[in-house]
């Protein structure tokens, strides 16, 4: 191992290492007994609690001042990084988890106060309850695999600026109890592949966007919704202020309340003949200013229904 391997990994940037037996998501690939980390005082941690990492035993905790990166080895592969794992562990600057982790336990790495980077693993399902609470992160990964994000889980990164992520279907799979749980409510830019989002697509595999999904995603200027999406959750666009233009796919029947909220749109244009289920989906200023387009002998329908009707501007395309 080098110097580089693991601080170029830290800023999700490709690395290898041919002894290695795992990969990550940016490229990187560590041992699954073994978990890389770096202090600010370039020590090894002091651990309050071996115990913690589904029970895999601690065997060796080596900091190498001359590579300038710690290592923990394990005597089996790293399951877990159970609650309270790092808590409160204020030299911490870096971790890097490898593939095996599954779950990140509720506090797992709260109040880490120095802690700037955290690369998870790629099956990496549950983030748990303030489990980077209080930390100083400036972005985080969150990989494909992951079906739970808990509350409070990103609160109080005030650098926090970048969400990243590799699948947007996967995404949209996430069901955010509210709005602040989602990390896009401090980061408000979400990344796809390393790329700022900016007119986001919907591909047509995903079914649902759950509730808050893209809330308070800033960075988006348009949205465009693919026919097979059945529903749109509430809130799942609310707080994007800089929306200007949305479309919406022939398969959407139902659309949750505030879904489009505090969004300034300019243009929308609907796919379906039939129109959607919704109430409470657009505020005033779309209601008024926003050009609705609908599908050729459809403006009647569209007219009379329940919602829709509200919008001033109604045009057949």
């Amino acid at each position: 191992m080098t110097m580089v391997a693991i601080l170029v990994c830290a800023n999700f940037t490709s690395c290898s290492d041919d002894d290695d037996d795992s990969t990550f998501d940016g490229g990187s690939k560590i041992p699954t007994n073994t978990i890389y980390y770096e202090t600010t005082d370039k020590i090894e941690l002091r651990l309050k609690n071996e115990d913690v990492f589904g029970g895999a035993e601690l065997k060796n905790n080596t900091y190498s001042t001359t590579n300038g990166y710690g290592i923990l080895e394990f005597d089996s592969e790293v399951t877990a990084i159970e609650s309270g794992a790092f808590e409160n562990e204020k030299t911490l600057s870096s971790i890097t988890l490898p593939n095996s982790v599954a779950t990140i336990e509720d506090f797992a790495f709260s109040l880490c106060s120095n802690l700037e980077s955290a690369i998870l693993g790629n099956r990496v399902e549950k983030i748990g309850y303030s489990a980077f609470d209080a930390c100083n992160l400036t972005s985080i990964n969150i990989p494909s695999s992951v079906t739970k994000i808990g509350e409070g889980a990103f609160q109080r990164n005030n650098n926090l600026t970048q969400i990243h992520i590799s699948d947007i279907t996967a995404w949209c799979k996430l069901n955010f109890d509210y709005c602040a749980v989602n990390p896009l409510y401090i980061a408000h830019n979400l990344y796809l592949n390393g790329k700022l989002v900016t007119d986001l697509v919907i591909p047509g595999n995903a079914k649902e966007i759950k509730n808050y999904a893209f809330n308070y995603c800033t960075s988006l200027t348009s949205v465009t919704i693919g026919d097979g999406v059945t529903t749109i959750g509430s809130s799942a666009f609310e707080e994007c202020t800089g929306l200007t233009n949305l479309t919406i796919g022939n398969g959407v029947t139902k659309i949750g309340e505030q879904a489009f909220g505090s969004s300034n749109i300019e243009s929308i244009y609907v796919k379906s003949k039939t129109p959607a289920e919704l109430s409470w989906v657009f505020n005033d200023y779309t209601l008024q200013n926003a050009t609705l387009y609908v599908p050729k002998g459809s403006l009647a329908t569209y007219k009379n229904a329940y919602g829709w009707q509200e919008f001033e501007n109604i045009k057949e395309f």
